[in-house]
């Protein structure tokens, strides 16, 4: 009865936005009044932004996460259409031009933003149906605007000052009236947060409102949290989006409402950085796991920097274990991150061998290297790539033998017209850089499996022959090496974001393959 309840009233919600959105007036009821903040009241910027993106923004020459071209940021903002534009107009590189400094850097982000303002102003109901309308967007468009704005509207003419703090309160007054219409808890935590932030940096006193806004952020919290402290969906990057998002509702929480978020709260922010620092790569870096939830693209990849800010500022505790559907081999110097749960969704690769079986896949770090972004198994049977679904059992166990550590996961795929099993054994030496895997493969029918290896970004192919492939990233190089005896032919995708590189080997029906590869530092 409850959930009959719940499913009417947010239905409501999402006739009253949809109804409010379609409205010729619904631009002209938004409050675009400046002088309801008060800039002192603004929370300052907790995170380092990194000088490296800031100066490829700079020269024209940054590339997202998954994209071969550099954005063109421009066209970006302006641009409806274009694919990148939720995490331009989200402002959260900012930052990044931040961590640069100079008035150069303050005047590239101010004309940035009056090019948004300006095209969002002159059609009659903004871009709304587009993700840079998105509440999700539009709410760390918000708390870019308010915590970095002591950086990039120092020095400016009151004029840019007085349009900014007009659109914040407009975009402010947009969310207000459509945010209970979101159903997704990711995106509504984002909405929640931007309004808290707003709440607090008001000339007039919110308390109620702030307190208000607390309580709802506590009831999606509840609901997308497990017992383990993992956020709903499985992505690595979403959790640490989320994680990062209750820091920063913690840091704008003053002091006289603070007990409203309760020891609770701050427990869950506990278990989500125990979950982070589970997912935290040699390289720094969070694991982007690609074998889950579609990336958003949308939101930036964390890097070291910020991954320790976030860490620093929260007492772990003792808790153990893995996240569900997840496991990992650690050492001094190598990490291995495997998806050990069947997922329905997966990111786009752009690669002709999606989908893969979507478990057991990993990826896998080298010191400061990403060395393998995925390596996951595709299927192929009659020119038809199949997909295992989530009905798939798997089974795993982690050991520890000699000078490695040994992660062992086996899958049993029914298919109506065939049964296929697969296991992986994968073996992480202690000491050194060297991975090394055997996957078993039986189908109950002929077909090809294909091997495929995606390579981090800023990996590099020197050579390749038929069992062997020399990487390298910087000043080191890696040994790629396939040690198969059956028909066994290895290709290299170059126009893929990320390097790829396939082992297609025919399976007879009946006959178990039996596939031997590793992966060693030569230094």
């Amino acid at each position: 009865m409850l959930w009959n309840f719940n499913w009417a009233i947010n239905a409501w919600h999402r006739c009253r936005a949809s109804l409010l959105l379609d409205s010729a007036l619904y631009r002209f009821s938004l409050n675009k009044s400046y002088g309801i903040f008060d800039v002192d009241k603004f929370v300052t910027d907790p995170w380092a932004g990194n000088p490296k993106i800031g100066r490829a923004i700079l020269d024209y020459s940054f590339t997202m996460e998954g994209d071969t071209e550099p954005l063109n940021m421009i066209d970006a903002i302006v641009d409806t259409n274009h694919k990148n534009a939720g995490y331009t107009t989200s402002f959260q590189w900012i930052r990044d031009l931040q961590a640069v400094g100079g008035n150069g850097s303050r005047k590239y982000v101010r004309d940035m933003i009056l090019r948004f303002i300006n095209s969002y102003r002159k059609t009659r109901k903004f871009w709304l149906g587009h993700e840079s309308w998105n509440s999700d967007v539009v709410g760390e468009r918000i708390v870019n605007y308010t915590m970095l704005y002591p950086f990039f509207a120092s020095g400016a003419n009151d004029n840019f000052q007085k349009m900014v703090l007009s659109s914040l309160a407009e975009q402010f007054s947009h969310l207000q009236k459509c945010y209970k219409a979101e159903i997704d808890p990711y995106t509504r935590i984002i909405a929640l947060k931007a309004l808290l932030y707003c709440y607090s940096s008001m000339k007039t006193d919110q308390h109620r409102k702030i307190a208000q806004t607390i309580r709802e952020i506590r009831e999606v919290v509840e609901g997308c949290i497990d017992n383990m402290g993992m956020f709903t969906g499985g992505s690595p990057v979403d959790h640490f989006h989320v994680f990062r998002s209750l820091l920063e509702i913690r840091f704008a929480v003053k002091d006289s409402v603070a007990d409203i978020l309760g020891g609770d709260f701050m427990d869950t922010i506990s278990r989500m950085a125990y979950i982070v620092r589970f997912f935290r790569m040699c390289d720094g870096g969070i694991s982007h796991h690609h074998g889950n939830t579609v990336l958003r693209r949308k939101t930036f990849i964390p890097d070291r920097h910020m991954v320790d800010t976030a860490l620093s500022v929260v007492e772990i505790g003792n808790h153990t274990g893995a996240p569900v559907g997840f496991d990992k081999l650690e050492t001094k110097r190598s990490t291995v991150v495997i998806n050990t749960k069947p997922r329905m969704s997966r990111s786009p690769f752009n690669h002709p061998s999606e989908p893969g079986i979507n478990v057991f896949d990993f990826e896998a770090s080298f010191g400061d290297n990403r060395i393998l972004n995925r390596a996951d198994v595709s299927i192929l049977r009659g020119g038809l790539r199949t997909k295992i679904d989530d009905s798939a059992r798997s089974f795993t166990k982690r050991t520890t033998k000699r000078d490695c550590l040994i992660f062992e996961g086996e899958t049993q795929f029914p298919n109506r017209f065939f049964n296929f099993a697969m296991r992986r054994e994968i073996e992480l030496v202690l000491s050194g850089q060297r991975l090394s895997c055997i996957d078993f493969a039986l189908s109950s029918v002929e077909m090809d499996a294909y091997f495929r290896f995606a390579l981090g970004m800023g990996v590099n192919i020197r050579e390749i022959n038929r069992k062997n492939i020399l990487l390298s990233v910087g000043q080191s190089e890696y040994m790629f090496t396939c040690a198969h005896d059956a028909i066994c032919m290895i290709t290299y995708e170059s126009k893929t974001a990320y390097p790829t590189v396939e082992i297609a080997v025919p399976i007879d029906a009946g006959k178990a393959l039996e596939l031997h590869w590793s992966i060693e530092d030569l230094g």
